[in-house]
């Protein structure tokens, strides 16, 4: 069970969730929903949409953290700040891996904000205030690598449905809204193929806290040092809808650019 402390606004401007939410721009038309803006394709579309929670699977060793670090060292390189929160490995995997993958040493020191927690941020107070420190600086991206790890750190099993909900609104969900970034959170698939359909291993839960959407990673090629891999990515979900309409039915977009 996540364990939580209150913490009541005393900000006379705060905006509060239970206030009426003004609709003039939907109704007058005006309103807009913002389209898909990072992971691109080869044909310049986006599958990551800004201030939503998306989530990439697939099997061990299928490459799906290698597409996150492609996809944080393209915005590296683009000059813009990158959140990665490591659950499964280390600084100097991801850090050679971003070099390798294009981004330079410069950008990633000046862009990446790199972390790997072993606790829950709202059981301890230093530990909070460096999740509200977090919070509190805009990235485009955020990377949650290694979802049932993190579980493990947040106390939350990963079958009860009601704990998998309050995590994904409490950590991802607060993240993409916060600072802005499209957040993907990786995790694994089951290994019964028959009865793996679109979700990650664990509760449906997982799939409901998405906003945005959710991509299934498939080896075409294997991956590794010196060789050029392949992979397929299918949507799963797309809750604003914009990604699913630039893939052919039962087709997988292109794989992103490096």
């Amino acid at each position: 069970m996540i364990e939580t402390k209150e913490h009541p606004t005393d900000d006379p401007e705060a905006v509060l969730s239970w206030a009426p939410i003004d609709l003039t721009s939907v109704l007058n038309g005006t309103y807009t929903v913002q389209p898909p803006t990072y992971m691109l394709r080869t044909d310049s579309v986006a599958l990551l949409y800004p201030a939503k929670v998306h989530g990439v699977h697939g099997e061990s060793e299928s490459g799906k953290s290698m597409l996150m670090h492609a996809v944080a060292a393209q915005e590296l390189q683009s000059g813009r700040d990158v959140l990665f929160i490591d659950f499964e490995s280390d600084q100097g995997t991801v850090g050679n891996r971003l070099l390798m993958l294009g981004a330079s040493a410069d950008n990633i020191q000046r862009h990446l904000n790199y972390v790997r927690p072993d606790c829950n941020p709202f059981a301890i107070t230093e530990e909070g205030q460096a999740w509200r420190g977090m919070l509190s600086r805009r990235f485009s991206l955020a990377v949650i690598d290694g979802v049932t790890e993190a579980f493990s750190v947040f106390g939350v099993k990963s079958i009860d449905n009601d704990e998998v909900t309050a995590w994904g609104r409490m950590v991802p969900r607060q993240i993409a809204e916060r600072t802005g970034a499209a957040v993907v959170v990786i995790d694994h698939v089951t290994k019964d193929t028959e009865g793996r359909s679109r979700f990650a291993i664990g509760a449906q839960a997982k799939m409901s806290y998405l906003t945005g959407a959710s991509y299934s990673v498939e080896v075409i090629q294997p991956l590794g040092v010196g060789m050029a891999g392949k992979l397929a990515i299918r949507i799963g979900k797309d809750r604003p809808g914009s990604s699913a309409r630039t893939a052919a039915p039962g087709a997988s977009p292109t794989a992103p650019k490096k």
